[in-house]
């Protein structure tokens, strides 16, 4: 039941990665797909954004 229960769990944080976005440049994109090239791209608010959500998915784990 613990390995089922654990499955369930990641699943549920894809989803939630999946559904938030974040600017690159100006551009909308999924924060599951940001690479270290767009994390370059970022202007300084957009980095912030982007951290931020980083810790929070993080912290969840």
């Amino acid at each position: 039941f613990k390995v089922f229960q654990k499955q369930e769990e990641s699943k549920n944080e894809v989803k939630e990665e999946s559904s938030i976005f974040v600017n690159v440049n100006g551009v909308s994109k999924s924060f599951s797909q940001i690479t270290e090239e767009d994390k370059e791209k970022m202007n300084e608010d957009e980095y912030e954004k982007y951290f931020e959500i980083f810790l929070k998915q993080n912290e969840a784990s």
